[in-house]
């Protein structure tokens, strides 16, 4: 399971939109919601592994837009645990 953010805070993805890379589409979207403590779409999905490192640029099709998406490292909201 990996997770993208959506690089524009106001686009949203719905789950079972593609995920792609230019034409070929890598995966699907699992589960996406508004992450309010980071400002922008969360969305997770399984990916092949070379699509997994932190910070590789993919896209993501909500009906017929495509939307810029950042694959993350988890948790995304402290990291650190310091506010547990």
């Amino acid at each position: 399971m990996t997770c993208l953010t959506l690089d524009d805070p106001d686009a949203i993805a719905l789950d079972r939109t593609p995920i792609l890379d230019g034409e070929t589409t890598v995966g699907y979207v699992t589960s996406a919601e508004y992450g309010y403590s980071v400002g922008r779409c969360i969305a997770y999905g399984y990916l092949p592994t070379e699509y997994t490192d932190p910070g590789t640029s993919l896209e993501i099709q909500y009906e017929n837009e495509r939307y810029a998406a950042t694959v993350r490292e988890t948790p995304l909201f402290d990291p650190d645990g310091d506010r547990l």
